[in-house]
């Protein structure tokens, strides 16, 4: 069995070479690197490895090189103590910089020589900066069965499995116990006798099965293992397991955008929204505000913060947007207490905004900001790999007891292959580890998400003003960075790991903030480069910008973004975003990117409809009521958007009972305020002829108002704007949507408001009704039709609507014929025993 991961943990984490090397020419070892002449064909390399009982555990090699000669391949011949070989290749780019190589070998600490043939090359250089052997697989478990279902359900952990026959005939005489391992504890634990069994000594069987009472909430959370005992000591039945727990696997709308803010969200049309949170200023220092006990700890959420995040969520939701919360400042899971803590975050915020809670809903949860460049505490890689997939477990656990399951994604550099330092590594080694540890303890999937700071070229701070002028100069697509141009070898490279381990590639999103003298024109062109490269890369699942800057400069370099976001998607990308092209010297986008569509571009559908009447129109025969607040109570699902600092229902002085909207234009800085209803089910509106709003701005200085009423869909927007909107006077606005047809399925309303001549007075928005009107249809009919659509489109995505009655039916049926047989038989018996002898 191998020793624990901790053993040789600080080893890993120091930079001392742990070779000596033995070659013709060499210098003598360097503290951290050293670099041999290559001479011509054939040139050979040999690494004396000076092994140590503290690298117990490793099973892959990692070699840092960097190849400063033609050489295209090295060959590496392995030499182990008993004096076998085995042999790998690895590619190397021809005079490349530094790159991290790791190969799983068997009996990787017997390795006694490396032997490297560099093969055909000119003269040149080799830096060696590292090699060091490294655990991907955790525990040294040979399995002598199988765990084929451990499960928590209803306060009872089921652990069931199958021993081997001869496992069964060799260990006849020995006794089945189970353990459970916390976070930070491994298998070596149970050996060394630190933790006790929580079932001990149960008979011996080909198949078993345990129910164990888990009377701890956190503790259905931690990883279960089966082992047999005996006169020989312990043996692992199988690797230790978590508790099943399902992992969604939602759809990723392609364009994001992340920000502190939520401005932006709703004019750039982002499908995604990405809200960073500090878990610090969510958790209370004083024991107040909202609280969740879990295990007998108290845990408190701060309310102003939580108030202020409800806004946010609601804001964004309401601009239907999937909103994802970033956990910045979280750390790894590294024993009950660090589970626990983020157990109850997870818990309380996945509860809060759900799809039945008034302040939105949120789809995944993001684990910090490349979380392998903070390797902290002194953790090995495979120890702080663990830590993370504990994390990622969490997650899904702690969103699933919410009963609003929660996609998991984890965060990692933009830097492929860099040499590992004190507290970080690359993300190629970061990504191998998480795998591996996602591999062999559980088979859920999560997404990654790819920290990138890079832009797509070189440029300075100034704004560009004169093409002509500026030297552009794109990223290397074989450079160490993730970037646009090589996210196909990024994606391959952890598309490998992933296959390797879990059997499938998960997500990948692609998140990019810009430097911070990124402004200008520059800012906007580096977002279309790289929008158009990933979409049609169809690597990257996601695509989010993090714009950021205070200062006038880079506010309006942001603004310019926000615009050209808003159309890139659409059938004018090509025209809004042709400046691109010109400051790329790009002649043609088809030649610089392989199967580039403009038709593929427009996602979204922008339609420009007929202005607002602020009339009731007089042909109207039949109307019905979608929302009528006179006769509602709550917000009915309708949600504050950016602006709006709280919705409620009052009474008005006129127009009675209506849903008010606190507008604050001094937040948002003469841009739209709006709030807004985002369908659980889509909305189909092919028998109105017209949308009715009674609607009311009340201002105390009075005032001119515009109204801006947008319907949207998944791939259309349509945009009303009115005319003048005096404060004071209750309009019947009307919307003509006659031309919506079946397919126009209505995912959200939102209600955009701005004052003409922008001041920085709060107004009130007040909205009495929304509903649907027909020229052909009377109210009962209209209603009927509208009904019977909800009634297909709920049917079509729960599938119960439809199927009920016809089973019912056939339930309905089937008993009718049952009767009239059993009725028929007994007819004829009592005839047969009536007719005379």
């Amino acid at each position: 069995m191998r020793k624990k991961i901790c053993a040789f943990a600080a080893c890993f984490l120091i930079f001392a070479m742990l070779f000596s090397i033995v070659a013709l020419g060499a210098p003598d070892v360097g503290e951290d690197s050293a670099s041999f002449k290559i001479k011509g064909p054939g040139s050979e390399l040999y690494l004396d490895i000076e092994s140590e009982d503290i690298f117990e555990g490793a099973n892959t090699l990692a070699i840092a090189l960097s190849n400063g000669s033609s050489c295209a391949e090295v060959e590496l011949e392995f030499v182990y103590s008993d004096g076998r070989t085995t042999a790998s290749k690895l590619k190397l780019a021809p005079n490349s910089t530094a790159k991290t190589y790791t190969l799983s070998l068997e009996n990787c600490t017997d390795i006694v020589g490396i032997r490297m043939n560099f093969g055909q090359t000119e003269d040149g250089e080799i830096t060696v900066h590292f090699v060091k052997l490294v655990p991907f697989f955790y525990e040294n478990v040979d399995p002598i069965g199988e765990i084929s279902l451990c499960k928590y359900e209803s306060g009872t952990l089921i652990l069931r499995g199958t021993l081997r026959h001869d496992a069964i005939r060799e260990h006849k005489e020995s006794t089945i116990s189970v353990y459970a391992l916390e976070p930070g504890q491994d298998v070596g634990d149970i050996l060394s006798g630190a933790i006790e069994p929580i079932i001990k000594d149960r008979a011996i069987s080909i198949r078993f099965e345990f129910s164990i009472d888990i009377r701890s909430d956190i503790a259905r959370l931690f990883k279960y293992v089966a082992v047999v005992v005996g006169e020989n000591g312990i043996e692992f039945i199988d690797a230790p397991r978590y508790p099943d727990v399902s992992a969604p696997n939602n759809a990723v709308s392609f364009k994001g955008i992340e920000s502190n803010t939520v401005f932006g969200t709703a004019e750039t049309g982002a499908g995604l929204s990405v809200l960073p949170i500090s878990t610090d200023e969510l958790l209370s220092a004083t024991n107040n505000g909202y609280m969740y006990t879990l295990d007998g700890e108290r845990y408190f959420f701060d309310r102003n913060y939580v108030v202020q995040l409800d806004k946010k969520v609601s804001a964004v939701s309401g601009a239907a947007s999937d909103v994802y919360l970033r956990l910045s400042d979280i750390s790894p899971v590294l024993d009950k207490n660090s589970q626990c803590e983020l157990y109850a975050i997870v818990r309380f915020l996945a509860s809060r905004y759900s799809s039945v809670s008034e302040c939105g809903v949120i789809k995944g949860i993001i684990i910090g900001e490349a979380v392998n460049r903070n390797i902290t505490n002194g953790l090995s890689l495979s120890e702080f790999a663990l830590a993370s997939y504990d994390s990622i477990h969490t997650v899904y656990a702690a969103s699933n007891d919410a009963e609003n399951p929660l996609d998991a994604i984890i965060s990692v550099s933009e830097d492929i292959c860099t040499e590992p330092t004190l507290c970080s590594v690359s993300s190629e080694l970061y990504l191998e580890a998480l795998f591996s540890v996602c591999g062999y303890y559980s088979e859920n999937r999560f997404y990654v998400m790819t920290e990138a700071e890079s832009n797509p070229y070189e440029i300075n701070n100034e704004y560009i003003d004169n093409l002509a002028d500026i030297t552009l100069d794109k990223s290397d697509p074989d450079c160490d960075y993730v970037t646009s141009d090589n996210i196909v070898r990024f994606y391959s490279l952890f598309g490998e790991l992933a296959r390797r381990s879990i059997g499938q590639a998960p997500k990948l999103i692609y998140s990019w903030s810009p430097a911070d003298n990124t402004s200008g024109t520059a800012l906007s062109a580096a977002y279309v480069y790289n929008y158009y490269k990933l979409y049609f890369s169809q690597c990257a699942s996601a695509f989010v910008v993090s714009p950021n800057g205070d200062d006038a400069e880079q506010i309006q370099a942001i603004n310019e973004l926000k615009y050209k976001m808003k159309y890139i998607d659409t059938e004018k990308s090509l025209e809004i975003c042709d400046f691109a092209r010109e400051i790329f010297s790009i002649d043609d986008w088809e030649n610089e990117i392989s199967g580039f569509s403009p038709d593929a571009l427009a996602k979204r559908e922008l339609r420009d409809a007929n202005q607002i009447g602020t009339e009731m129109p007089n042909d109207i025969l039949g109307t019905f009521y979608y929302w009528n607040f006179k006769n509602l109570s709550g917000h009915s699902g309708w949600q504050a958007g950016a602006g709006v600092s709280s919705l409620h229902l009052e009474n008005n002085s006129s127009g009675g009972r209506a849903l008010n909207a606190s507008v604050h234009p001094s937040e948002i800085l003469g841009e739209y305020a709006f709030f807004s209803y985002a369908y659980e089910f889509e909305e189909n509106f092919r028998y109105n002829d017209y949308l009715l709003l009674d609607l009311l701005i009340n201002s105390p200085h009075g005032g001119k108002f515009e109204v801006n009423i947008m319907l949207g869909g998944d791939e259309f927007v349509y945009e009303y704007r009115s005319s003048e909107i005096t404060a004071g006077i209750k309009y019947s606005l009307s919307l003509d949507i006659g031309d919506m047809t079946e397919k126009d399925s209505i995912k959200y309303i939102r209600i955009c408001t701005k004052e003409l001549t922008p001041s920085k007075e709060n107004y009130t928005v007040s909205l009495y009704s929304v509903s649907a009107a027909s020229r052909t249809l009377t109210g009962e009919e209209l209603g009927d039709r509208i009904l019977d659509e909800r009634d297909r489109i709920h049917g079509a995505t729960d599938g119960e609507a439809e199927s009920g009655p016809n089973i019912l039916w056939i339930i309905i049926s089937a008993a009718t014929v049952i009767i009239t047989v059993i009725v028929m038989i007994a007819i004829g018996r009592s005839k047969k025993r009536a007719r005379p002898e």
